[in-house]
């Protein structure tokens, strides 16, 4: 059996584990035209020819979305929203990830609000919150802060799977005021999630002046005790 051979940088490649290319590959032996090739486009092109046409395992198509999400292919938007109502939480989640995250297309705004508010997953619901914060990212976009917040407020009660979806609306929020999601070092007590919000929308200036002091000091920390080991 041929490899092929991918030419994302070398960052990229690290970042995507090799062991998943090898078990697409083997998993989808005979259905896939193997190649020697530094062209990622004709992969790709490959890769997605075969989510759209052809009756996948589940695994194959879970690991096809990461690649395509992870090389940002756009070409393959068609092939990959059909997958947004398959009946596997991951395959809906990955789909959604790809056309928003990955390809960053606001046209899919209402599907991540439904995916929010009515998927029986909480997986996918969280992944619709999330998405809506990297769509919006530092936009302070009204009408999508306002949605996020009443969702936000509806589930007080905690549970785990308040909690899980609470969290990723609260990310999602941090998203659009441009704080991203490594507020987390800093926003980070759920208990203290609705205190943050309330002065992130009152005085948002303040609120990320105040933020970005304390991360740098506690990266400034964080180095110090690394230098020190």
């Amino acid at each position: 059996m041929k490899k092929l051979i991918y030419s994302w940088n070398e960052k990229k490649l690290r970042t995507f584990k090799s062991k998943i290319m090898d078990n697409v590959l083997a998993r989808l032996d005979g259905k896939i035209n193997y190649f020697y090739t530094k062209n990622q486009q004709k992969v790709l092109e490959e890769l997605t020819y075969h989510l759209d046409r052809n009756k996948l395992p589940t695994d194959d198509i879970i690991q096809i979305l990461i690649i395509i999400e992870e090389a940002k292919f756009k070409n393959a938007q068609n092939a990959v929203k059909k997958y947004l109502n398959h009946k596997d939480e991951w395959v809906r989640k990955l789909s959604l990830r790809a056309l928003t995250m990955g390809f960053r297309l606001k046209k899919y705004t209402k599907i991540a609000i439904q995916f929010l508010l009515t998927d029986p997953e909480i997986d996918c619901r969280c992944e619709g919150a999330l998405a809506l914060g990297v769509l919006y990212f530092n936009t302070k976009n009204k009408r999508i802060i306002k949605l996020l917040l009443s969702e936000f407020y509806k589930r007080k009660y905690k549970s785990s799977k308040n909690e899980y979806i609470r969290g990723s609306i609260y990310d999602a929020i941090l998203d659009i005021y441009g704080l991203g999601r490594v507020a987390r070092e800093y926003f980070e007590k759920y208990n203290e999630q609705e205190l943050y919000l309330k002065e992130l929308i009152k005085n948002p200036s303040a609120v990320k002046k105040k933020y970005f002091e304390n991360l740098k000091k506690l990266r400034k920390k964080q180095k110090f005790t690394k230098n020190e080991n």
